[in-house]
């Protein structure tokens, strides 16, 4: 019995063994067979890298995208570029203003020819080779003659006189400056009241030169202090009835103790007319406010006409405590543009002055 159980256990055992090693044969032909299929799969996934080749495709086209706008940049800092030299050369034609009445000076060795005029008063001078002609006023009959030559001192170049006769000056007249602007300069050697400066010019310029110009300011109309510090008129070439023509000069200031000094002057061409100053009191000066008052004054305040912004022949100067200011100016070419009655000006300057102080 026993030998039966044994031998039966046995045949259980190896029938069990047998199975479990065809088992084991069988697990490995299934994962053999799919081992096969894995690597098929792997060789296709290796293929990929065709892929990848596309894709580097377009990476080279966005590196030359980034590249495109590279030119555009110099193209952007360049364009400014030309318009440097137009600034530059923008102010080179202002140049020739400093030259634009041209130096008529053709003769010999740089001497002027023609005619030149006074812009400043009646003056005519010529220029005939190295002799010059000399009408100093209208109407003179014979011109002076005198020989003339050229000196350069420095940066500048004078005509002289060159005949031997009040040394290197035309008698009443300084030797003549040439300009770099093409005017010829002197002045009066005449020591009196006038001091006159003469200015010439081209023929062809003097009308042009002597037109009335505007060279108004816009200044206040209206004045509200009422207490002056100072004050001046003066009219050149005027003419007042007992005394004559002259250049005459009223001229009130404020002194530092706090009272007035009045002052009025008379010069003629070569003399004194008058000179008188007298200390006035605050009722004389309600009476000079009274005066601008009624001639309105303050209603033309920066009034300026002229033929020259440098010259002028009447004048009216007022300044007042608070700093407000009176100016009015016209010159000779433009009196009929003067707002104000001289005569009543004049007439109450001369009210303080002594009959015999008149008649000297």
């Amino acid at each position: 019995m026993k030998k039966k159980i044994i031998f039966s256990a046995m045949l259980v055992m190896s029938v069990m063994l047998i199975s479990a090693c065809t088992s084991d044969n069988n697990d490995n032909k299934v994962t053999d067979a799919p081992q096969t299929t894995l690597t098929e799969s792997i060789t296709e996934t290796t293929s990929a890298p065709t892929e990848a080749e596309v894709t580097d495709t377009p990476t080279i086209t966005v590196v030359e995208t980034k590249d495109t706008p590279t030119p555009t940049e110099p193209e952007v800092t360049d364009a400014p570029t030309p318009t440097e030299p137009e600034i530059t050369e923008t102010p080179a034609p202002t140049e020739p203003e400093t030259t634009d009445i041209p130096i008529n000076i053709e003769g010999e060795e740089g001497m002027p020819i023609g005619k030149w005029y006074d812009k400043n008063g009646s003056t005519v001078i010529e220029f005939v080779g190295n002799k010059m002609y000399a009408t100093w006023w209208s109407g003179m009959e014979t011109p002076e003659e005198f020989d003339v030559a050229i000196e350069k001192t420095g940066d500048v170049t004078y005509i002289y006189n060159a005949s031997g006769e009040y040394g290197k000056s035309f008698g009443i007249m300084s030797q003549l400056e040439i300009n770099e602007n093409g005017y010829l300069y002197a002045y009066e050697e005449i020591l009196d009241g006038e001091s006159h400066s003469y200015k010439f010019v081209p023929e062809d310029k003097i009308e042009e030169e002597r037109a009335v110009k505007d060279f108004s300011t816009d200044m206040p109309k209206t004045i509200e202090s009422r207490e002056i510090k100072s004050f001046v008129l003066c009219l050149n070439h005027y003419n007042i009835e007992g005394l004559g023509e002259g250049t005459y000069s009223w001229e009130i200031k404020k002194n530092d103790d706090g009272k007035y000094e009045s002052r009025f002057d008379g010069m003629g061409p070569s003399y004194v007319i008058i000179q008188y100053s007298q200390e006035v009191d605050d009722a004389f000066m309600e009476g000079v406010l009274k005066l601008l008052d009624e001639e309105n004054v303050a209603e033309n305040n920066g009034l300026f006409f002229s033929h020259d912004e440098n010259d002028s022949e009447y004048d009216l100067y007022v300044r007042f405590e608070s700093r407000e200011r009176i100016t009015i100016k016209v010159g000779s070419k433009a009196l009929d543009k003067w707002p104000i009655d001289n005569e009543k000006f004049i007439k109450y300057a001369m009210s303080i002055i002594p009959e015999e102080e008149l008649n000297r």
